[in-house]
């Protein structure tokens, strides 16, 4: 017997009558009406849970997928960050020209500050541009501290045939920062402005030359190709202990600024 046909008692009046006709019954005969029994809850499968996220539980394995591939990538060399890109990153400057290094030995870019050494920076990039750097030599080379160019007698005593002003920034002569270099005794004012073409690139924090009266400015720094740079630095002959002179290779540049 379907429940439609099952008979049942009629709590007001105890008339026997079809289950599907009692709430029929109580309306007409006394005027009330059943209250309407509650529906049940359909519970949601996981399985449908699951189909309303998966687009997001796909987007999850998609990235974690990427950042293996990623990771997997730079453990074994295929995939490289440019050099120095990840030393400089927080620290480098966006819109400040570039000067890019072609040497034999590698390329190396420095970042010119034209904003805080705008004198310095500008000699430089007007002799660049000019082509006076090219086919010069870096002539010098400070065992562990520095290396020097931009000399076109090749010997440390030349110049562009201009000497600028020194500037008084706050740069200092920190690691791969590039510095023009200078003669006469940095604390009298008299040699405070004798900076022409000669420049010098830092191998390390070479402190002590911000502590004198008139510091060697700084009016850049090396922001990739730090392997060639410290390539260069170390042509000197072994065992010379604190080596200051000619590198035991001719390292020959070429300077392209770029904006």
């Amino acid at each position: 017997m379907t429940s439609s046909s099952r008979l049942v008692t009629c709590p007001e009046c105890g008339a026997t009558v079809k289950e599907s006709n009692l709430r029929r019954h109580m309306s007409r005969v006394h005027s009330k009406q059943l209250e309407p029994k509650p529906k049940k809850k359909r519970r949601k499968s996981p399985l449908r849970k699951l189909k309303r996220h998966a687009g997001l539980l796909a987007s999850v394995v998609l990235l974690v997928v990427v950042g293996v591939g990623v990771l997997y990538g730079l453990e074994h060399g295929l995939v490289k960050i440019p050099t120095g890109a990840a030393k400089n990153m927080a620290n480098s400057t966006s819109k400040l020209p570039f000067a890019v290094f072609e040497t034999n030995l590698g390329n190396f870019t420095v970042e010119l500050d034209t904003e805080h050494a705008p004198i310095t920076a500008g000699n430089f990039i007007e002799l660049a541009r000019r082509g006076f750097y090219n086919g010069l030599t870096f002539h010098r080379i400070v065992k562990g501290s520095l290396i020097q160019g931009g000399d076109p007698y090749g010997n440390g005593t030349g110049g562009s045939g201009k000497n600028i002003p020194w500037e008084n920034t706050t740069l200092k002569n920190l690691k791969y920062t590039i510095a023009m270099a200078r003669a006469g005794d940095p604390n009298k004012p008299q040699f405070s402005n004798t900076a022409s073409s000669q420049f010098f690139i830092n191998l390390r924090d070479n402190n002590y030359l911000d502590r004198f009266k008139y510091p060697f400015v700084v009016f850049g720094k090396v922001i990739s190709g730090f392997s060639v740079v410290d390539g260069i630095g170390s042509l000197v002959p072994p065992g010379s202990g604190t080596y200051d002179g000619p590198p035991t290779v001719t390292v020959k540049m070429n300077i392209t600024i770029r904006d």
